[in-house]
C-alpha cells in the first residue's frame, strides 16, 4: 500500500516538512508519480524513518545513523554499538559527578544561615586552581584566555573561589584578592585539563574554616575574615598559606544581595 506524505506524517506524528529533509539526506526515497509529481511511500520507507529515529534517539549522529541503516555490515554494527556503550559510560560517570556535586551544594546551602559566621578547623583536599581576574580586572592575554576557556568549558565541575594573598591579610594592607576557578585535585585529570605554568596548586592541609555573608558588589573584604584571624591567634596558631573562599551561593532577598562564601585559612602550629 502506498501513503502520500501527509498521511506519513499523520502515522508517524512526523512534521512533512521533517519528512522531506529525511528524503533530501537520504533516510529514504520515496517514489514519485511522474503525472502528479506526488511522493508515495510504502511501509519498507516508514520502516526505514522509524530505524533513523532509533539510532538518532541513541545519540548517533545523522551521519552515523544513515551509514548503520543503510551501508555497515554486521562487524560494524557491532563496532558502532560497542562505542555507543562506552560513550554511555561517558556520560553516567560525568551525570554521577553532577549529581554529587549537587548533593554537596544542596547540603551546604541547606547549612545556612545556621552555620554562617560560625568557626570550624578541618583538614581540606588538595585543589588545583586558575585565576581569571584580581579585583575587578580580568587577565586578557590571548595564550592565556585559551587555557581559561578550557576550563569554562568544564564550568558545572569547578568552584568560583577568591584568594587572598596571605601577606594582605597580615598586614592588613589594600584590599586585593584574586577571582579564580577551583578543583579538587581528584577531579582535576577526570576534566582533561593542562597542567601549566598558570596552574596553581593548593596543597591538602588543616584550615581554620568559616562561612561569611557579603552582600552585593563591592562589599567583599578581607575583614569579613577578622574573627577567623582572631581565633587563629587566640589558639596560638599561624597563617600558613593564602585564605580561599569558595563562593557558595548568591541568593536575593527585599534586603538585596547576600553572598555566602566558605573560606580556609590554612594553618600550622
Amino acid at each position: 500500500m502506498k501513503y502520500k506524505i501527509n498521511e506519513v506524517s499523520r502515522i508517524t506524528g512526523i512534521p512533512a516538512d521533517n519528512l522531506r529533509y529525511y528524503e533530501k539526506i537520504g533516510v529514504v526515497s520515496p517514489k514519485i508519480d511522474e503525472k502528479n509529481r506526488y511522493r508515495y511511500y510504502e511501509a519498507w520507507d516508514i520502516n526505514y524513518i522509524f530505524d533513523y529515529q532509533i539510532y538518532r534517539k541513541l545519540e548517533f549522529s545523522s551521519k552515523q545513523a544513515l551509514r548503520f541503516i543503510h551501508e555497515a555490515a554486521l562487524p560494524e554494527q557491532l563496532h558502532m554499538l560497542d562505542l555507543r556503550a562506552k560513550y554511555y559510560q561517558g556520560k553516567i560517570d560525568h551525570y554521577r559527578r553532577l549529581q554529587e556535586r549537587n548533593e554537596d551544594i544542596l547540603r551546604k546551602v541547606r547549612a545556612l544561615p545556621r552555620t554562617t559566621d560560625r568557626i570550624t578547623i578541618e583538614r581540606t583536599p588538595a585543589y588545583r586552581y586558575i585565576c581569571y581576574r584580581e579585583n575587578y580586572k580580568f587577565f586578557g592575554f590571548e595564550q592565556y584566555m585559551e587555557e581559561l576557556h578550557r576550563w569554562f568549558q568544564n564550568i558545572e565541575m569547578t568552584e568560583n573561589a577568591v584568594i587572598i594573598p596571605r601577606k594582605v591579610m597580615t598586614e592588613r594592607s589594600a584590599n586585593n584578592y584574586l577571582w579564580s576557578l577551583l578543583v579538587e585535585e581528584n577531579d582535576f585529570e577526570h576534566l582533561s585539563l593542562l597542567e601549566t605554568d598558570n596552574v596553581e596548586v593548593i596543597e591538602s592541609s588543616l584550615c581554620v574554616s568559616m562561612t561569611v555573608e557579603a552582600g552585593g558588589e563591592g562589599t567583599f573584604h578581607y575583614s569579613l575574615l577578622d574573627p577567623a584571624m582572631e581565633y587563629i591567634q587566640k589558639h596560638r596558631f599561624r597563617l600558613a598559606g593564602d585564605p580561599f573562599g569558595i563562593l557558595l551561593i548568591r541568593s536575593h532577598d527585599e534586603a538585596g544581595m547576600h553572598r555566602f562564601f566558605q573560606f580556609y585559612l590554612p594553618i600550622e602550629d
